[in-house]
């Protein structure tokens, strides 16, 4: 596994956590602190970034989602799914540095990881029509820094 896709873990685990607890993003960084690998923790760079989009932009990230399920309802996702979705539509979103086709697939390998049988096929829908909101192209090219396409 990537470090950056360790790191986008460790952000769905502090996500995961604020949902469930009245923790706030530090006390819930402390908690998965004690889960952390050696070489990523929920503070890095990247999980900083996308729990910070999450925090600054989260009416715009919940519209956008809102718009994209189709014939769903947020309350009617489970709580692992529901993060997934809000950081992939965070990176979708406001990190024009990371090509879309990146930021899929490593949503979908999340949702492959936690969640059912059918959740890589739901955030893959879901995550595409999000990425038609934003007006984002599935990129052919790596956007600068990144090689062969992966973030």
């Amino acid at each position: 596994m990537s470090r950056r896709r360790r790191s986008r873990e460790a952000a769905l685990q502090v996500l995961y956590a604020m949902g469930f607890t009245a923790q706030d993003r530090q006390e819930a960084i402390a908690h998965v602190g004690m889960i952390e690998s050696d070489d990523v923790r929920p503070q890095d760079e990247l999980s900083t970034r996308l729990l910070g989009l999450v925090e600054q932009h989260h009416d715009a990230i919940d519209d956008a989602m809102a718009a994209a399920l189709k014939n769903w309802t947020e309350d009617r996702l489970t709580a692992s799914i529901r993060a997934v979705l809000r950081l992939g539509t965070a990176e979708l979103l406001f990190c024009a540095d990371i090509p879309a086709r990146v930021s899929i697939n490593e949503y979908i390998e999340l949702a492959r990881e936690f969640g059912d049988d059918d959740s890589p096929g739901f955030v893959n829908g879901v995550l595409d029509r999000v990425r038609k909101i934003a007006g984002r192209e599935i990129d052919s090219a790596p956007a600068k820094g990144h090689r062969n396409g992966r973030a």
